[in-house]
């Protein structure tokens, strides 16, 4: 399987709703899916933010733009790996979503 074709499986358009969205995690067995309003890619959604919505009392048939985290941190398809660990550092983050150039696989 692709690389486009393991996002493409993992896309969810931001009208989802979050029960919709916990049960396409469910059916592609993953904790994570890539939000977009149509093509425009808004961020990822984890099993995480659900699990925060579950404790807050958030209806589940909201949208998944409500429990989106829109601060997530991202690096840049161009950026290098050295900048991405001082990042990485910097934030303390364990993990940070990138998607290298063809230049830089």
């Amino acid at each position: 399987m692709s690389v486009c074709e393991k996002i493409d499986n993992r896309a969810i358009q931001s009208t989802m709703t979050i029960l919709q969205s916990l049960k396409k995690m469910d059916e592609v067995k993953v904790k994570m899916l890539f939000v977009f309003d149509n093509e425009q890619f808004l961020s990822i959604l984890t099993i995480g933010d659900i699990q925060r919505a579950i404790i807050k009392g958030v209806n589940m048939n909201a949208p998944v733009t409500e429990i989106m985290d829109k601060k997530k941190k991202f690096a840049a398809p161009n950026e290098s790996k050295e900048s991405i660990q001082k990042k990485m550092l910097s934030w303390r983050s364990l993990k940070v979503p990138w998607n290298p150039s063809p230049s830089q696989r």
